[in-house]
């Protein structure tokens, strides 16, 4: 039977025309071109627009086919019947995929109460905020992202510097000089917001956050800064998608007059002129802290972007909040985003120099010392998520785990040659610490990068003391500073995670678990390069395994040469996907891959495929496996 299937859903583009058309080619016989004239009709799924008739007139020309070649006609006929029989049984669904019906109440569900979440969070910000409009709100974003494609081609951030964090600023000042370095601009023209949308709401007591899905075009190519030469790059407009996060403090209200993204201060209206520091010049008002207005917090490619985790509360984080009721995550993130891009800046200068304002003198010489932490460069940098995992209250300092999610091109110098080694994707938790009893400035918001003291920007961005009041940037006694940076393979259970009922001892020796958060909140990039380290298991990668790779990437706006990126590092052995060491975290992963394909509520044949490879490598049963997709399925329906 299953041969009788497979041969019958093969012919079936062949059959179904002989069947469907036959009426068509007699009709064109004699003035087929009206006939024809009305089949778009018919493959939009209508029949009216002939008046009726046209239905009519095809079940006349169908029966006299019948009728007048029985035995062409009915044997063909039987093959449709008994086509459409099989597909409605397969219809109904197998164990796992379940009905049409049961995946329609999960999906529908699903949809539901991630509109119900977003919604009550929206209500929290409207509660403060009665004025608040999202499509006002989403009108600023969309001149928020022109103004800042038009700095970014001209290579100059000044006149977006008063709504951007310091963490993007640093980012793109920084992306920037390397693009000076390398004698070549980034050149955006004809650049069109097509709509902008909010995706995600996030609300607490210290900020506000919309997560604004912005899906534009422009022309992107890469011009020469000697003689404006392109260098790459089609000349067409192309499509593409981004994440864009904005922030604002509770207390702030929505304006009623132009403000930062008009160029305008929001707590005096005086016009802005912001150099380095996002300070009003007329009222002193730090003005990106986000006590006034919403500010451009982060920005992520929509393949590298994930919702976060449940929310739950970090670990360590209440204890340390008792003693500092100001400390926020979303600070402690813009400071750790700041760390990331000095740390790829010094990467690419094979020097600690661009460090030495964010990071203590230990960390500086350990770093100048390790030279094979030196080895190599990193292209196309892209950040997926900053997160704080852990706070550790202690002495001498309180210690901040904050994880950042990234990708890049790696390269490696080679002889004085750069050898690519792929895409690779990538978690380090970057450890910051201060000094034990020091308080988060309120007014500073997401000013990050200026004199904790005095205010005023460095004058270098080697400047480890500030060149106006002398104090230390880097000791701890004022700002969050980097006391290490590891992979999340090497990273360590800090004491604020440990079990009550877990030794210390102990707890210093595992792992960083997976499920504490490298799984939740997975990005699409990051299930792609999980797939591809499972299919690489046995060394390669066969046609229908690249097709479905292929597929999947089209589906989620990644690039080709991502794809081709992730294997070429999965097959050098240098795909830094985080692999379970426990029986317990393969379980974890495993999961968060049934979780991702239940989002429709069903698992496909190629999912299944691809879910029973991970769990092959990760040595769990296949039974098993199938036997969660069917529990993990029936919870979310009972849930629906």
């Amino acid at each position: 039977m299953n041969r009788l299937r497979s041969w019958l859903r093969r012919c079936a583009p062949v059959l179904l025309p002989l069947v469907l058309l036959s009426p068509l080619a007699w009709g064109r016989a004699g003035g087929g071109g009206h006939y024809s004239g009305g089949s778009h009709s018919y493959s939009s799924g209508g029949y009216g627009h002939a008046g009726g008739q046209g239905g009519s007139g095809d079940l006349f020309l169908l029966i006299w086919f019948l009728f007048r070649y029985p035995q062409i006609s009915v044997p063909l006929v039987l093959v449709v019947v008994l086509l459409w029989i099989l597909n409605n049984k397969s219809s109904r669904g197998t164990l796992l995929t379940g009905d049409r019906g049961m995946s329609r109440a999960i999906s529908r569900s699903l949809q539901t109460q991630e509109s119900a979440r977003m919604s009550a969070a929206a209500a929290r910000i409207r509660e403060r905020d009665a004025a608040f409009d999202e499509p006002q709100f989403l009108g600023r974003a969309s001149t928020a992202f022109l103004k800042i494609q038009e700095a970014w081609s001209r290579q100059d951030m000044a006149p977006a510097r008063a709504f951007i964090s310091d963490g993007v600023m640093e980012r793109f000042s920084i992306q920037i000089g390397m693009q000076k370095t390398d004698g070549i601009r980034n050149d955006l023209s004809a650049v069109n917001v097509i709509d902008a949308s909010i995706v995600e709401v996030e609300s607490d007591p210290h900020f506000d956050t919309l997560h604004v899905r912005l899906r534009a075009s422009a022309v992107d190519t890469e011009v020469s800064l000697a003689d404006g030469r392109r260098l790459s790059g089609s000349g067409q407009s192309e499509p593409f998608v981004e994440i864009w996060s904005f922030l604002r403090r509770p207390g702030a209200l929505t304006l009623q007059q132009p403000g930062l993204i008009e160029g305008f201060c929001p707590s005096c209206g005086a016009p802005l002129a912001i150099a380095d520091a996002a300070q009003c010049g007329s009222c002193k008002s730090w003005v990106n802290s986000g006590e006034y207005d919403w500010v451009l917090s982060e920005i992520t490619q929509e393949s590298e972007w994930a919702v976060r985790g449940s929310g739950d509360a970090v670990p360590g984080f209440s204890a340390l909040a008792q003693q500092d009721a100001t400390l926020n995550t979303q600070f402690l993130e813009d400071r750790a985003s700041v760390v990331f891009w000095r740390w790829q800046l010094a990467l690419a200068q094979n020097s600690s120099k661009a460090l030495l304002p964010v990071a203590s003198d230990d960390f500086c010489r350990g770093w100048d010392a390790d030279t094979a932490a030196r080895l190599y460069r990193f292209r196309n940098v892209a950040v997926g998520a900053v997160e704080v995992r852990a706070v550790e209250p202690g002495e001498p300092m309180n210690l901040a785990h904050v994880a950042i999610k990234w990708s890049g091109d790696q390269y490696q110098a080679l002889q004085g040659q750069q050898q690519s080694m792929g895409q690779q994707l990538r978690q380090h938790v970057i450890i910051l610490g201060r000094n034990s009893g020091v308080h988060t400035d309120e007014k500073a918001g997401l000013s990050s990068c200026r004199c904790p003291s005095c205010g005023a920007p460095p004058s270098s961005r080697e400047d480890a003391r500030c060149s106006y009041c002398g104090t230390a940037f880097n000791d701890g006694s004022r700002q969050w500073v980097v006391t290490q940076i590891v992979p999340v393979t090497s990273w360590r259970r800090p004491a604020a995670l440990v079990p009550p009922a877990m030794p210390a001892a102990a707890a210093a020796t595992m792992p960083a678990e997976l499920s504490l958060g490298w799984v939740q909140g997975l990005s699409t990039t990051e299930v792609l390069a999980v797939l591809v380290s499972a299919m690489m298991a046995d060394g390669s990668i066969d046609p229908a395994e690249q097709k479905y790779l292929d597929r999947y990437a089209r589906n989620n706006h990644i690039a080709p040469e991502v794809v081709s990126g992730l294997i070429d590092a999965a097959r050098q052995g240098h795909l830094d996907i985080p692999a379970p060491r426990t029986p317990q975290e393969a379980r974890a992963c495993l999961d968060g891959l049934i979780q991702m394909s239940l989002a429709d509520g069903k698992v496909d044949p190629a999912e299944l495929k691809l879910i029973l490879a991970y769990a092959e490598t990760a040595g769990i049963d296949k039974n098993l496996v199938v036997q969660r997709i069917k529990d993990m399925r029936l919870s979310l329906f009972r849930q629906a």
